[in-house]
């Protein structure tokens, strides 16, 4: 009896499994789903806009917008123009904020990102420097590309061939949280001075600087493969440096680290930073001869890097303590070196930082062209 039972209860779930009663009511087929790879986002005097982009796969890319009182709502109203076809977020590449929507505050977006179960907190955040995000992305768009395949080229660079650290939503969080200042990958639109056409394409222009969730300044791009080093992030990156005789050399630094160790005064206050740095590059091109194993042309060599390298430091720092904006974590690493005078100081961090004697040591080495190569 009671295996047929057991047999009757089996026989009951079959055409909920296998007919039209199926538990994937929401079941969609591929060939309906508009898969979007770029998720812009400006503010507008009549609220948010929000500007899709698919990928250029095997149809033509897809651009649309659409602008809502909050970005459900500008999302809801892009979705209109999207047919039949349901709009998917999960292959989004990066999300692009426009540079006044930054200005009055990243807050809400990046709420938006951590709450939404259509997008992934890890995915990369842009900020589209002197310009907004959908005239960047439609600019883009009109040239038979798309801004998803231009995010996408920007990621695997990074990835094959190094640079500027990619700053996540998580990456950001956790910096305002740390100390309420975040760097964000600034995009600016290629112009015929580089060599492209307007608005064809965007290339990583430094970084946004977040302080209290809105934007205060940039920090250009030899500025910003600084700031990752200190980060000990750092990607590969060109200098430009002078030989003994005054002909250019370019270097590429393939490798580095920074520490960072606070001085104390005798009544417990925070009086300066050391920085030390350690970086490895290897000599790419040179623009008349010379003996690279030479030991007093390598040594010049060595010397110019590491002031080069130094100086860019030195200009990063400033600017932090000009801002009053911690978006180094500096005072994090403070804290954790040394905890009980942390918490015995007499001020805030932030409220020492521009008044800081900034101590900075750089130690370069110089390998071989094949270095790179193998790396």
């Amino acid at each position: 009896m009671k295996r047929l039972v057991c047999f009757l209860i089996i026989i009951g779930f079959l055409p909920s499994l296998t007919g039209c009663g199926s538990i994937y009511a929401n079941f969609r087929e591929v060939e309906d789903l508009l898969v979007i790879q770029a998720l812009g986002l400006d503010r507008l005097p009549g609220g948010i806009q929000a500007t899709l982009a698919s990928a250029q796969e095997e149809r033509e890319p897809v651009c649309m917008s659409g602008v809502g009182a909050s970005v459900t709502a500008a999302l809801e109203r892009a979705n209109n123009y999207s047919g039949d076809e349901r709009l998917f977020f999960a292959h989004i590449n990066g999300v692009l904020l426009g540079e006044g929507a930054a200005r009055q505050g990243i807050g809400e977006y990046l709420s938006y990102m951590c709450r939404s179960t259509d997008l992934i907190i890890d995915m990369p955040v842009f900020i589209v420097r002197g310009s907004t995000a959908n005239a960047l992305m439609t600019g883009i768009g009109e040239s038979g590309k798309s801004a998803a395949d231009m995010l996408q080229g920007i990621r695997a660079s990074r990835v094959s061939r190094g640079g500027s650290r990619i700053f996540t939503a998580v990456d950001i969080l956790r910096y305002l949280a740390r100390g309420g200042s975040a760097l964000v990958t600034a995009l600016a639109a290629g112009t015929a001075a580089d060599g492209l056409s307007e608005g064809t394409t965007a290339a990583v222009a430094g970084y946004a600087i977040i302080k209290d969730e809105k934007l205060c300044g940039y920090l250009d791009r030899a500025d910003a493969d600084a700031a990752s080093l200190l980060l000990n992030s750092p990607g590969r990156f060109d200098v430009l440096v002078r030989d003994s005789g005054g002909a250019s050399v370019t270097l590429q630094v393939s490798d580095g680290s920074a520490g960072i160790l606070p001085v104390w005064g005798e009544d417990g206050s925070l009086t300066g930073i050391d920085v030390s740095v350690k970086v490895s590059a290897s000599l790419v091109e040179k623009s008349a001869f010379g003996e690279v194993n030479d030991g007093e042309y390598a040594d010049r060599l060595i010397s110019a890097l590491e002031s080069e390298i130094a100086g860019r430091i030195r200009s990063v720092l400033q600017k932090s303590r000009e801002l009053e904006a911690d978006f180094l974590g500096l005072g994090s690493l403070v804290e954790l070196t040394s905890p009980l005078a942390y918490r015995r100081m007499p001020e805030s961090f932030l409220s020492r930082l521009p008044q800081l004697e900034l101590r900075i040591r750089v130690s370069g080495a110089l390998g071989h062209t094949n270095d790179i190569k193998d790396a």
